[in-house]
């Protein structure tokens, strides 16, 4: 995507594309720096927000030393418009993308976690469109999530649509501004410039104008643009007033904004017109004192409307229709949750029960016990003991799922937690005959990391059942402590000389509910395909992560990284 790849090159070109000379001059020239908040922007960061479900986005115009934030939802008071900046925001690397700079998880990106405002900000994901002004780019449209998610293809898609409509209005209010500023320069300069250039200025302008009278509304003059829009002659206009061209519901409110001008001489509003055909179209009005041969006048710049309008109601409902299916989906979700998290607790008490009488008989409390019934309940209790693990996964699962999981992150010292672990899998390893090596001597340049002491041993547990339970009698296991001073983290990998996973799998032995190989396994080892979910969630709540390489007949590898301490 950048000049080599890295993260200087990255800087480099978000450096050199932000204090491009054409640039800087080009949105300078804009005027649109330091103007007024729009709603019209607005409208589309409130939009932006809701049609994707997150919690920021905002209307960047990038300055060589300030961000300024034309339009933002999520991100404070609206006074909040200026943010100054020493070196580059992640901004600057979207303004430099050839293409939507699309990123599901800023953290695991060298380019951008280290950014400034990224942290400050709480940017876990994120997604920018660069918007321009005469080719050159301005700014971005950006969202932010404060945590990592795959954006999909629509999203992308969606956000690409509404920054688009996001440009489309700049361009708009820039060539607007340099319209008015022509007429205003050309009215102002009445006595100084001939009247055939003056009128050859108003007549030729593309957008729709004319000049009518503040107080009789009748209109004055009208350009060409005006005549062919509204399908009236220039006779016709000159003989109507602003009553004519608007609906007959619509004139009070009309001639209440014709007489109350904004105190500077200047105003504007979306109305309904007429137009000789008889169809009603929107149009956005911006109106202007100017004087006119002698008597008070007001000279009216129109932009047709209408299919925006159109779109953004279309819009409106979608939003309506996405928040309804939003709001239909978290709920399923929550019912869902309740009811495995229900289910787990109803279950535990009739589990717990047979535990405790199968202890009973076992301890010949009920009186003594063949051999064939002592198996037959260290059966039971083998039985239970598989299925209290079930439901565990499965109330753990719940409690993330609904959001429930509370971390208490201290300093673990590793050398003692691997200790704890590899003596509470030792019976599982030697049940099987598996060869274990453990590197698990951690150096004194890191002997700790930051993370919930027991989630943490739970990741540790899960990650080395599987590998046992994966693993062909005869086999090998290691685990290995790799600290890493530079980013500060220690990594801890699992290996084992199991049968491998294939490619296409390796992403998918997350998801929940997935046992990729479940066909290979007993009954008796067969879970409900959490484990490595929960683990791989209890991980990146912690800051971490987990990830996997194998392949068919070489075995496999996970490698769970946390912060130092």
């Amino acid at each position: 995507m950048f000049a080599g790849g890295t993260a200087a090159g990255a800087a480099a070109a978000a450096r050199a594309a932000v204090r491009n000379p054409a640039r800087v001059a080009s949105l300078h020239a804009s005027g649109l720096l330091d103007a007024a908040p729009d709603e019209v922007f607005d409208k589309l960061t409130r939009l932006s927000a809701r049609l994707l479900g997150v919690p920021v986005t905002f209307l960047s115009l990038i300055d060589v030393d300030r961000d300024v934030y034309k339009s933002s939802y999520g991100l404070g008071q609206p006074s909040d418009r200026l943010h100054e900046h020493s070196g580059p925001t992640i901004c600057h690397y979207a303004v430099a993308s050839p293409s939507p700079l699309v990123i599901p998880e800023v953290a695991a990106d060298p380019r951008y976690r280290d950014l400034h405002g990224t942290r400050t900000m709480g940017i876990a994901a994120y997604i920018g469109v660069p918007v321009e002004v005469d080719g050159k780019r301005i700014g971005c449209f950006a969202a932010i999530d404060t945590r990592p998610r795959q954006w999909t293809g629509d999203e992308v898609e969606t956000f690409t649509t509404l920054a688009t409509s996001a440009q489309r209005e700049i361009e708009l209010r820039v060539a607007r501004l340099r319209a008015d500023d022509a007429a205003t320069a050309q009215l102002r300069s009445r006595t100084e410039v001939s009247e055939a250039l003056a009128r050859q200025l108003f007549t030729l302008s593309p957008v729709p104008k004319w000049v009518f009278d503040a107080e009789t509304l009748a209109f004055l003059d009208v350009n060409e643009a005006a005549i062919r829009h509204y399908q009236y002659t220039r006779e016709e206009f000159l003989a109507m007033t602003i009553r004519d061209i608007r609906p007959p519901e619509d004139i009070p409110r009309m001639l209440a904004h014709a007489h109350a001008l904004h105190p500077e001489g200047q105003s504007h509003g979306v109305f309904r017109h007429r137009v000789k055909s008889g169809a009603i179209i929107e149009v956005e009005v911006f109106l202007r004192d100017v004087p006119y041969e002698g008597r008070r006048a007001v000279i009216a710049v129109v932009q047709d409307v209408t299919e925006r309008r159109r779109a953004e109601h279309a819009l409106e409902e979608a939003s309506r229709a996405a928040a309804a299916a939003r709001d239909a989906a978290e709920a399923a979700n929550a019912a869902k949750s309740q009811f495995l998290s229900t289910m787990s607790h109803e279950l535990r008490t009739p589990l717990n029960a047979i535990a405790g009488y199968t202890d009973l008989l076992l301890l010949e409390l009920r009186g003594p016990l063949t051999e064939h019934q002592r198996a037959d309940l260290a059966r039971i209790a083998l039985a239970n003991q598989h299925i209290t693990a079930l439901v565990t996964d499965i109330l753990n699962f719940a409690r993330i799922d609904a959001g429930q999981i509370e971390y208490h992150l201290v300093d673990v010292d590793l050398a003692s937690l691997v200790s704890d672990v590899e003596s509470l899998i030792g019976p599982q390893l030697h049940a099987k005959g598996i060869h274990f090596q453990s590197g698990a001597r951690v150096p004194t340049v890191l002997q700790s990391v930051r993370a919930d002491p027991e989630k943490l041993r739970q990741i540790l547990l899960n990650l080395l059942g599987n590998a046992v339970k994966f693993t062909a009698a005869g086999g090998s296991v290691s685990f290995v402590c790799e600290p890493d001073t530079v980013e500060h983290v220690v990594r801890i990998r699992v290996r084992d000389t199991g049968r491998g996973i294939a490619p296409e799998q390796l992403e998918r032995i997350f998801e929940p509910f997935v046992q990729v190989d479940r066909h290979r396994m007993p009954d008796s080892q067969q879970g409900v395909g959490l484990g490595l979910s929960i683990s791989r969630e209890l991980a990146r709540g912690m800051g971490g992560e987990i990830t996997l390489e194998s392949a068919p007949g070489a075995g496999s590898t996970f490698t769970l990284v946390l912060p130092g301490a």
